[in-house]
């Protein structure tokens, strides 16, 4: 059954629990989708969905899957936050040069933060999904609006 679509709709990377914790959202709520280095274990455990949600994909595949089911939120200027690099906050990683576009197409401005502001941000999250990406700084935080 691999690659293929297990319910009408949903995109097969979409597990029973991503399922159930972006259905349990609220409006307004926020979803962590963060990389492999990302203290995603630690983060979770103060937050609402206590358990780290894994996916076996990079951070591009992984957000098309969850966008095609989350509605962003339109009455905030920007439903998406991405981390800067260190020192270099107008650098644009390898991770995120690939993310922007998906989620630009899902119909939403980006904001970047340091470091300590999106770990802030990702404390105040519903749900951490932790991706298998490797590459270095493909976090991103998404706000979920209503269908």
């Amino acid at each position: 059954m691999a690659g293929r679509d297990v319910l009408k709709g949903i995109h097969n990377r979409i597990e029973p629990d991503l399922l159930h914790a972006m259905a349990m959202m609220g409006e307004g709520e926020s979803i962590a989708i963060v990389e492999r280095a990302f203290p995603a274990y630690t983060v979770a455990a103060q937050l609402p969905y206590k358990r780290v949600i894994t996916i076996s994909a990079r951070t591009g595949d992984t957000l098309r899957a969850i966008l095609s089911l989350l509605p962003l939120d339109k009455r905030v200027d920007c439903a998406a936050t991405i981390m800067q690099v260190d020192d270099e906050p107008d650098f644009i990683p390898e991770a995120l040069e690939e993310t922007i576009p998906i989620i630009e197409a899902a119909g939403t401005a980006i904001q970047s933060a340091d470091r300590d502001t999106f770990m802030a941000m990702a404390l105040q999250s519903h749900v951490i999904v932790q991706t298998q990406d490797n590459r270095p700084h493909g976090n991103v935080i998404l706000v979920k609006g209503t269908v």
